[in-house]
């Protein structure tokens, strides 16, 4: 006993680990599809993924009706288009990406900065009325001007070897 004190006598209990915030998800059970609930509070959470992410919400009620309404808004909400600005053109959208992106490295931006400028290059004019309507009646295909009948490879009407890809 180097210390001086008896072992016998100290009583160290290590501390608790931190709790993750993973452990609210292990207690969740599955009660509807999209719907959980809470064993421990009796809350209802959402769950729904959008582009690949998982997206969660406390619904903030232990009533399951409530619950269900909460869910089916959040749902719609999430399925919306941000109809803030309906006018939005694909390049205020794109300006606004390089906007929210200013702040990252040189390397991103130069890719990014290409990527974008390929990107325009492939859609010198606006894109007017519905792709699908456009697609349907052939307006995007020019005409052939030996008369031949040029094959369809898809909307963008475009042959396969003149594709341009990035790489």
């Amino acid at each position: 006993m180097k210390s001086g004190l008896p072992h016998a006598s100290v009583n160290v209990t290590p501390p608790k680990p931190l709790q993750s915030s993973r452990s609210t998800y292990r207690q969740l059970d599955r009660v509807a599809p999209n719907l959980y609930r809470h064993r421990v509070s009796g809350l209802y959470y959402g769950f729904h993924k959008v582009a690949g992410k998982r997206r969660c919400l406390s619904l903030k009620t232990a009533d399951r009706k409530t619950a269900e309404r909460k869910l089916g808004e959040w749902l719609r909400d999430l399925g919306e288009v941000d109809a803030s600005n309906p006018d939005a053109t694909l390049a205020v959208l794109l300006e606004n990406f390089q906007g929210v992106r200013a702040a990252k490295s040189k390397s991103t931006a130069r890719t990014e900065g290409g990527i974008l400028k390929e990107f325009r290059a492939g859609f010198p004019e606006p894109i007017r009325g519905s792709p699908s309507s456009s697609c349907e009646k052939g307006a995007s295909r020019p005409p052939d001007p030996h008369g031949r009948r040029v094959p369809r490879h898809g909307c963008n009407d475009t042959e396969p070897s003149s594709r341009t890809t990035v790489g």
